[in-house]
């Protein structure tokens, strides 16, 4: 069992399936650990990371770094996850 909560920020766009499969991934993943996501879209973003990510969505940070672009599978963010709990 889990104890750490895990901050997650999902950046995505409209109308783009590889969010909605990152998406379902991450809703996996959050079933084994315990996560708060924010959800942003690259609209709603800082200039900086609009810049920054714009043509690369989606992409998932966890406790506030970058750990996946474009696809990520339920067990590499649990692996992810625990990597950054060590």
């Amino acid at each position: 069992m889990y104890r750490k909560t895990h901050h997650v920020v999902f950046i995505s766009k409209d109308n783009c399936h590889l969010c909605d499969e990152m998406w379902n991934e991450l809703m996996k993943a959050g079933r084994e650990i315990p996560l708060v996501v924010r959800t942003q879209t690259i609209t709603e973003a800082k200039k900086a990371e609009y810049d920054r990510y714009r043509d690369k969505v989606p992409v998932l940070l966890i406790d506030g770094g970058e750990v996946f672009r474009y696809r990520a599978s339920a067990r590499e963010i649990i692996d992810a996850l625990k990597k950054s709990d060590e």
